[in-house]
């Protein structure tokens, strides 16, 4: 059972000269400023706490007292003179308590003493103060379905809620982060899929159509192989027909020649009129034979052209279709390879995409669950509406910081609450910042707690000190 204060009694402190307080599960300290409700609970503070202050005398006097009784009978008295302070801690079957500091410390809780310690503390120290209450546990069982990659990228060591986390920390910030990355990865390769898709060239006429290359090739070369086989025929029956007509151009000249020279040997003697005639004669028929000559090489060659220029008509045609017909062929194998390649593409993307699809689902589901199991936990939570997200405290969603005073007081003594000593003490100052909704929801709260708290508030009256409901005029 938590000790709580039976008494106080204080002398010569502050504006006040004598004043005893049997302070109650709330008590509240009411009047107008500087007539003693902050020297009260500074007295209360400094019964309880160490160090030297001698401003807290009333001016003109020497020593000034603040006594005060646990209800295991314990007594604190604390003495201050311009000099020092002392402390002297009492049993009422023990005797004094030595080590005074050490055994105020076993028994308060600074954090609950005084809420003011948890809302102007830097938000890290705030939230540790908050992490710190929560009587929250989380197994590894609880964490089966979460991916082992993630889990040994947490330091599990930290307070359950640290460890699930938000959107960039703990567990839910690493699955998030990489359902992002995967959906990125998705949307990247379904974009590459349309775009593939929308560039596809046209589908080409169906066909076996390296078989038609194949063939038309063969028929080309063939076609070419017989053109080369005529026109070399044409042009050997053409040198045949050459090679006559020189040879017996030769030989009608060689038996020209044998009969000029058997004539001039039987005609030697007669007249070289007859000789000379006989010369032009000779000159004429070889001049004859020469114009015999060209004329059937001229014949045989207009003869070879002709042959060559027909058959050529009949081969380029041919040439031309065959080569159209392979390189239509040819456009077709490689469109059909185009195609078959992006196709493959397309599919392999689509299935990478589909199995990141998959690992995003299945992602999905494990931050769903961490959310179920953060919300699980945050429901045993002994303040409601309270969370952690991206290491600031939330309450109902709200940044604790954006919360009005009177909110704030309010979840301060939830967490002393949580956090008190052996002593059950709160001291609240300046209380009237709740309006009176707020105020009679805090007071129901106190008394709820079950833990005495002193409380103060600014008002148009003397000091007066309300216990439970009994008012007594100081």
């Amino acid at each position: 059972m938590s000790l709580t204060i039976s008494a106080i009694e204080i002398e010569n402190i502050g504006c006040i000269a004598s004043q005893r307080i049997e302070p109650g599960v709330l008590t509240i300290i009411e009047g107008r400023n500087a007539t003693g409700k902050t020297t009260i609970l500074n007295a209360l503070r400094y019964s309880i706490e160490t160090g030297h202050d001698p401003s807290l005398l009333t001016k003109g006097r020497e020593e000034g007292s603040i006594k005060v009784t646990l209800s295991d009978g314990v007594t604190i008295t604390t003495t201050i003179t311009q000099d020092k302070t002392t402390r002297i801690v009492r049993h009422p079957q023990f005797g004094k308590i030595s080590k005074t500091t050490e055994w105020m410390k076993s028994i308060i809780n600074s954090v609950s003493f005084d809420p003011a310690s948890f809302l102007t503390a830097k938000p890290a120290d705030r939230l540790a103060i908050f992490l710190k209450s929560l009587p929250i546990k989380l197994t590894t069982e609880q964490l089966l379905f979460v991916p082992m990659q993630f889990v040994k990228e947490t330091d599990l060591s930290k307070h359950p809620l640290e460890v699930i986390g938000s959107k960039t920390s703990g567990l839910y910030g690493a699955a998030y982060k990489e359902r992002t990355e995967i959906n990125r990865l998705v949307k990247d390769k379904r974009s590459t899929v349309a775009e593939m898709e929308r560039g596809l060239p046209p589908a080409p006429e169906e066909g076996d159509w390296g078989e038609v290359y194949q063939q038309k090739s063969e028929e080309l070369g063939a076609l070419r192989l017989s053109a080369q086989g005529k026109t070399a025929e044409i042009r050997s029956d053409y040198k045949s027909i050459e090679d006559a007509a020189a040879r017996i151009f030769n030989e009608t000249d060689v038996l020209l020649e044998k009969e000029l020279a058997e004539q001039i040997g039987i005609r030697r003697i007669e007249f070289e009129e007859a000789v000379e005639k006989l010369r032009a004669d000779t000159e004429i028929a070889r001049r004859h034979a020469l114009e015999v000559r060209d004329t059937q090489i001229r014949e045989a060659a207009h003869n070879r052209d002709e042959s060559i220029a027909y058959e050529k008509a009949q081969y380029d045609p041919k040439n031309q279709a065959l080569i159209a017909e392979i390189s239509q062929a040819q456009t077709m194998i490689d469109q059909h390879a185009k195609a078959q390649a992006s196709r493959d593409l397309i599919a392999r993307l689509n299935t990478e995409a589909t199995q990141y699809e998959e690992k995003s689902d299945h992602l999905t589901e494990v931050l769903k669950k961490l959310e179920a199991l953060k919300a699980s936990l945050v429901e045993t939570l002994p303040i409601k509406g309270m969370e952690i997200a991206d290491g600031k405290l939330l309450v109902d969603g709200i940044e604790f910081d954006r919360l009005n005073d009177a909110e704030k007081h309010r979840i301060a003594v939830e967490i002393m609450r949580l956090n008190h000593g052996d002593l059950g003490l709160m001291v609240l100052d300046r209380a009237e910042i709740f309006d009176s909704k707020s105020w009679a929801l805090f007071k129901a709260a106190c008394k709820k707690a079950g833990l005495p708290i002193f409380a103060t508030r600014v008002t148009d009256s003397d000091l007066t000190v309300i216990t439970e409901g009994k008012e007594s005029a100081a």
